[in-house]
């Protein structure tokens, strides 16, 4: 089960990467409302778990909504609505709560972010093409985001841009430490970008990067 305990103006949000049934959210306390949203990370094992995750959801987004219903230009509100409907595989209305959220802070790479993987999650041609963009451009604003990186490549892949996403791959890698696995990606990446490109050179880069990692040990 994940607890989401809000009464924030300031909301900061962000997924377990290592999980996919988890979401961890935390914010800034500013008010007494003494809002309590308990969303269940079921795994669905019986009926009862299902009805149980259902009535955490109902009960999730009836929270939400009447913080959205009193501060309706908060961009983080409807950022958290998204967040907990993709969390329960509702992919379209997440990404109408995202969209909302793009709408009131169009260029904030984390909420980019979560609607560039709420668009991949509907699994369609239109949604990859929009992913692709959203997420490039959540990229450009954070160059440091490791969920961003591992959602560009997908994207890439679906669009048929192979080097691409091994590029996004091996960065996402070297972010992480994991150099060998980084050079990997990297040296797959520059056999399939154009000699002298600039992702060619950022893969050149990541290779220079583990060789240099490897003579040091």
């Amino acid at each position: 089960r994940s607890l989401i305990g809000q009464t924030a103006d300031n909301l900061i949000t962000t997924f377990d990467e290592d999980s996919d049934h988890k979401l961890t959210v935390t914010g800034t306390a500013l008010d007494a409302t003494g809002l309590s949203i308990e969303l269940a990370a079921s795994n669905f094992a019986s009926d009862s778990n299902v009805d149980a995750a259902i009535s955490d959801l109902d009960n999730a987004l009836r929270e939400i909504n009447a913080l959205i219903a009193r501060r309706p230009n908060d961009a983080f509100l409807y950022d958290l609505k998204g967040q907990i409907l993709l969390e329960s595989r509702r992919f379209a209305p997440a990404v109408t709560a995202y969209a909302q959220a793009i709408k009131l802070a169009p260029d904030h790479p984390l909420i980019l972010g979560g609607y560039g993987r709420a668009l991949l999650a509907l699994k369609t041609k239109e949604g990859d093409r929009r992913a692709l963009k959203v997420l490039q451009k959540a990229r450009a604003g954070d160059d440091l985001s490791a969920g961003v990186l591992r959602d560009l490549a997908v994207a890439y892949a679906r669009s048929g841009q192979n080097g691409q996403a091994s590029l996004s791959t091996a960065e996402r890698y070297a972010l992480s430490g994991r150099l060998n696995d980084a050079a990997l990606h990297a040296k797959r990446a520059s056999d399939l970008l154009p000699n002298g490109s600039t992702g060619w050179r950022r893969a050149q880069d990541i290779l220079a990067a583990a060789k240099t990692a490897e003579k040091r040990r």
